[in-house]
């Protein structure tokens, strides 16, 4: 296996694979948002499903071996739940599914920061997570116009 792949690195130390993926995740965000301001029927059902599965990854992914006696674990299961329970609620409720998700996203990067997320990595999270939260807050504002 080729090593060089994995530690990809750019000059900022930032694995460019990391910030590639990360981008690349944004795109069915925009998409769906797109689609909902072009009232297709679908788009938001979906645009909550993506983001309810962005959660759950997310949150699976603060599980560090290092950290099994830690919090961590427990905030990654709540949040976890938490991306679940906004699925749940969406037929009824799609504005609580949306804030729900909204601060499901906070709370993962304050979880982020408190583990000592930093440099380029931390100027990465905000920038898909502000991407992601802004996206957020424009659907929630479609569905009360």
């Amino acid at each position: 296996m080729d090593t060089q792949n994995i530690t990809n690195v750019d000059k900022q130390g930032l694995n460019t694979s990391v910030a590639l993926l990360g981008f690349s995740g944004l795109l069915p965000f925009i998409f769906l948002a797109l689609a909902i301001f072009h009232q297709q029927h679908y788009a938001t059902a979906w645009f909550c499903t993506y983001s309810a599965i962005i959660v759950a990854f997310l949150a699976g992914s603060q599980w560090h071996p290092e950290q099994t006696a830690t919090p961590y674990l427990y905030h990654s299961n709540a949040l976890a739940l938490c991306a679940a329970l906004a699925l749940m609620l969406y037929p009824s409720y799609p504005a609580v599914t949306l804030i729900l998700l909204i601060m499901s996203y906070l709370w993962l990067l304050l979880i982020e920061k408190r583990q000592g997320a930093s440099g380029e990595y931390w100027t990465l999270r905000l920038r898909l997570s502000s991407t992601v939260l802004g996206l957020h807050l424009l659907v929630l504002v479609k569905l009360f116009n």
